[in-house]
């Protein structure tokens, strides 16, 4: 695969995944607004789930970077994946 097939294939991959995301996240703040509606004991909290989303992603994303620089993507990814396993663990048991 020459150079330019290979970062043409990348784009193509990098795009496809971004536009996945963006309907991942549009559905989930869609329904978490909803879902809060119906469980928050007050209307003014129904969107503190997505608030708590990009509040964590904003102040997430310097000290990831910075561990990324250190010690590579794999490994920060892996435990970022594990994070993810492990809340999504807390959250069924809740």
């Amino acid at each position: 695969m020459t150079s330019l097939a290979a970062s043409r294939r990348n784009i193509l991959l990098l795009a496809t995944a971004q536009a996945m995301y963006s309907m991942c996240a549009i559905t989930v703040f869609a329904t978490a607004s909803l879902a809060g509606l119906l469980l928050a004991p007050k209307p003014s909290m129904a969107t503190l789930p997505i608030t708590t989303f990009v509040a964590g992603s904003a102040l997430a994303t310097v000290p990831v970077s910075l561990a990324m620089q250190r010690w590579g993507r794999q490994p920060v990814f892996m435990l970022g994946a594990i994070m993810s396993f492990v809340g999504a663990g807390i959250s069924t048991y809740a």
